[in-house]
């Protein structure tokens, strides 16, 4: 009887340790797999917060034609139109990320200078002529201020489409005494992809159109305007 009792007490004790250790293990692992959750989470949150960022990018600008009208005493009207070569830019940009929204908001400030490369003239009135002039050498320096608001459309987890658009102050400047202001708009859309929650890159192509002015300190009164402008932007954001 005795040895029966310690028999069964021996099983009784090696079946308590073993249900102790298979509860230990399970916890261990319930454990595991809800600290690996929480990870996920976290770091899927930390990629889709809100907060500012900064940045820039590198533009290709394509300038539109620039079209010059003025009337001279005679009387005589004169049209010129000047092509110019493109060339590249750079901009700095700093803005703010909105998730819930699916939206950004920044400003931009944008610059580049192009070439003149060939020029039409027409006259008419007293005098009916139109000439093709070489221009090369005479360059204008564009900058401008955007403010500008991007809807994000989501395609995956970390890509989205982007479009949107802008207003922005304009700044005129040439190699001899050119020195204007004007109101500019831009209408953008591209794609953007986040590689971790800090940097993402960006892709947009953006046309502008930019505000046309008459020169404040010319002898004679002139028109002048801008034919719309395209621009290839590449770019990277980092969200702090």
């Amino acid at each position: 009887m005795e040895k029966s009792l310690k028999r069964f007490g021996g099983l009784l004790l090696s079946v308590v340790v073993l249900f102790m250790l298979v509860g230990t293990e399970a916890m261990a692992k319930k454990k595991t797999v809800k600290s690996l959750k929480k990870y996920k989470k976290s770091k899927m949150n930390s990629k889709t917060k809100d907060g500012v960022y900064m940045g820039g990018n590198l533009a290709y600008v394509m300038l539109g034609d620039t079209t010059t009208k003025a009337d001279f005493p005679g009387p005589i009207h004169s049209e010129s139109t000047i092509k110019s070569k493109n060339a590249f830019g750079g901009s700095i940009v700093i803005g703010f990320k909105k998730h819930d929204m699916g939206m950004r908001f920044e400003a931009e400030y944008l610059t580049h200078k192009n070439d003149a490369g060939s020029a039409e003239i027409k006259m008419t009135g007293i005098v009916n002529l139109t000439e093709d002039m070489d221009v090369n050498g005479d360059n204008i320096k564009i900058s401008t201020i955007f403010l500008s608001a991007y809807k994000l459309i989501k395609i995956d987890r970390q890509i989205s489409g982007v479009i949107g658009g802008g207003v922005g102050s304009t700044k005129y400047k040439d190699n001899d005494d050119l020195d204007e202001k004007a109101t500019s708009f831009h209408i953008s859309g591209g794609i953007e992809k986040q590689i971790n929650s800090n940097f993402t890159i960006v892709g947009m192509i953006r046309l502008i159109k930019y505000g046309g002015f008459t020169p404040t300190n010319a002898d004679i009164e002139a028109d002048i305007s801008y034919d719309l402008t395209a621009a290839l932007q590449a770019g990277i954001r980092y969200q702090f």
